[in-house]
């Protein structure tokens, strides 16, 4: 089973499945897809209708969700 990685927005070319081979922290999604730090400093990661923070884990037969979070004004 894999993890199902689902980018919106200026983060769907990140959009993927990804086999796991441990249970991985949702900050270290930055890294395996090799996101850019300009991108990762704004990251959201959903899993269902839940944001996750950088220490909960992310495990194969997941959904998880990429948005990004523009601040300005």
């Amino acid at each position: 089973m894999l993890t199902k990685i689902i980018g919106a927005g200026v983060m769907e070319p990140y959009s993927r499945e990804l086999e796991l081979q441990q249970p991985t922290p949702a900050g270290e999604l930055v890294t395996l897809l090799q996101i850019p730090a300009n991108l990762a400093e704004e990251l959201l990661v959903v899993r269902g209708h839940r944001l996750l923070t950088d220490e909960e884990l992310v495990m194969n037969g997941d959904e998880i969700h990429l948005y990004l979070a523009v601040m300005g004004g």
